[in-house]
């Protein structure tokens, strides 16, 4: 048994078998905890011969996650697992450990969608944005891949990483506040660079450009471009509508903007003075 702990949620795998959870444990590091301690949601593994997941990748396809609820409970498909929700706060795993995805990937996905439907029931979301720590405050650079991220989050060192590949934003008090959280583009076991949650700074959507700007979209903009940068909007269903209630809270609240930005980190003096605001 394994728990995965980002900020104040805990995801508890069980019946992984050892060999997963050493997986787990090289693939996650400091994250992992081997207590009791109550978890946020329960990860059963338990082979199912009817579980069947996606077709095997098509050339040139990228990385897929489905899901339904035809038979009356969600069902979640990728090409190496199927997750079905068989309460609030259970879900049941079937794993195809033979096929050609690393087995420490399936778990990674495994763990980001669960995070991403825990983050929108507990009134947040997940995101792809990378996240730094900066004067006690989190930063996101959001964006789909190809839009920086990785290289905003190079650029704004010595701050802390949040992890440089997805985030998550979820109320604290009434504010809003950032996990350290284990995904990255390394693929190795990681330290968490802070414990519970840092205070939101901000949100910026990345646009690489020659010179450095920060840009307000309007408002059916701004919620719009925030919403296409969250963590698989097309496998929540019945979520939907508390998806867009987060996202238009934060969209909202001016702790959202565009930063078109060049390669160097001269755009920190905006996002300073922005923030400021």
């Amino acid at each position: 048994m394994r728990t995965l702990r980002i900020g104040p949620l805990a995801i508890r795998f069980e019946g992984l078998g050892d060999a997963l959870d050493e997986v787990l444990d090289d693939r996650f590091g400091g994250f992992v905890e081997r207590g009791k301690a109550a978890p946020s949601v329960t990860v059963r593994r338990k082979e199912d011969a009817a579980a069947r997941g996606l077709a095997p990748w098509a050339p040139g396809e990228r990385y897929r996650i489905e899901a339904d609820r035809a038979s009356g409970r969600l069902v979640v498909r990728s090409y190496h697992f199927v997750l079905s929700e068989e309460a609030p706060g259970s879900w049941r795993l079937s794993i195809d450990a033979a096929g050609r995805e690393p087995a420490g990937r399936i778990l990674e996905n495994v763990a980001r969608y669960v995070l991403a439907h825990l983050a929108i029931e507990r009134g947040g979301f997940a995101l792809h944005g990378a996240g730094v720590r900066r004067e006690g405050r989190a930063w996101i650079f959001a964006g789909p891949s190809g839009a920086g991220k990785t290289t905003a989050a190079a650029l704004s060192r010595p701050c802390e990483s949040l992890g440089d590949d997805f985030a998550v934003v979820l109320p604290d008090g009434e504010g809003l506040g950032v996990p350290a959280v284990p995904f990255d583009n390394a693929e190795v076991a990681t330290e968490p660079a802070v414990r519970g949650l840092v205070p939101l700074a901000g949100i910026w959507r990345l646009f690489q450009s020659p010179e450095h700007a920060v840009e307000h979209p309007a408002a059916p903009v701004a919620q719009a471009s925030l919403l296409a940068c969250a963590a698989f909007p097309w496998a929540l269903p019945g979520l939907e509508g508390r998806l867009a209630d987060a996202v238009a809270r934060v969209s909202g609240s001016g702790r959202f903007a565009h930063l078109r930005f060049a390669r160097d980190p001269g755009f920190w003096p905006l996002l300073v003075r922005e923030s400021a605001r």
